[in-house]
């Protein structure tokens, strides 16, 4: 019973492993020092990611974050039917002297259904953009991930 057990949980944990699953977990290896403003959705995510225990070694100043909404279908009445929501961050990423290693205008969108729902509607938007902002955050990670290489 405890071989077929083990057999069982052996297969399982390929199989999830296999499929590229693995644990949340931190940053290890980088760390930056944030500037922005207090309410900034993408600083408030970038930081989470970020590991608080290690020297920074560079800085990140975000400059400004937009959400917009662009129409992307219509009905054959012509209504609305869909929307691409884009979220940009413009942001400068620093050396520790303050010098400016890049300019960056991050942006990702997605195409959203137009629902019945006024109250819906806003909680699926709301949504999105939190996605669209997580997804930007992924891309900083990896940039700063290739600027702390450079610097070692």
């Amino acid at each position: 019973m405890n071989r077929l057990r083990l057999l069982v949980f052996t297969i399982l944990f390929s199989i999830i492993g296999g499929c590229g699953f693995h644990l949340v977990q931190k940053n290890m290896a980088i760390n930056a020092e944030i500037i922005a403003n207090e309410d900034s959705i993408f600083a408030n995510k970038l930081k989470k990611k970020l590991n608080e225990n290690i020297s920074h070694r560079l800085k990140v100043h975000v400059l400004k974050e937009r959400k917009s909404e662009d129409i992307s279908s219509y009905s054959a009445t012509g209504s609305q039917t869909g929307s691409n929501l884009i979220y940009t961050v413009d942001l400068n990423i620093l050396d520790l002297q303050g010098q400016i290693l890049s300019k960056e205008t991050l942006s990702a969108n997605m195409l959203v259904r137009k629902l019945s729902s006024p109250q819906a509607e806003r909680i699926q938007i709301d949504e999105t953009y939190e996605k669209l902002a997580d997804s930007i955050v992924r891309k900083l990670i990896r940039k700063l991930m290739r600027f702390n290489e450079n610097k070692l």
